[in-house]
């Protein structure tokens, strides 16, 4: 596979390991500062789910 091939998938591996730390970090937000960025306890709760997927992923590639 040549390089042109390989950009599209590294650059969406990239945006989905920033998606994975960024729902992360949402783990660790209190109550007042998700409301600032318009999100409730429940909407960050079903963000952090979409990080199992991303893990199974990153697993998969890894040969776990």
């Amino acid at each position: 596979m040549n390089n042109l091939n390989q950009q599209p998938v590294l650059n969406r591996l990239k945006r989905l390991s920033r998606q994975y730390q960024t729902r992360k970090q949402l783990r660790n937000l209190p109550s007042y500062l998700l409301n600032d960025i318009a999100l409730t306890t429940e909407s960050s709760r079903t963000e952090l789910k979409k990080n199992r997927l991303v893990v199974l992923l990153f697993n998969a590639l890894k040969g776990d």
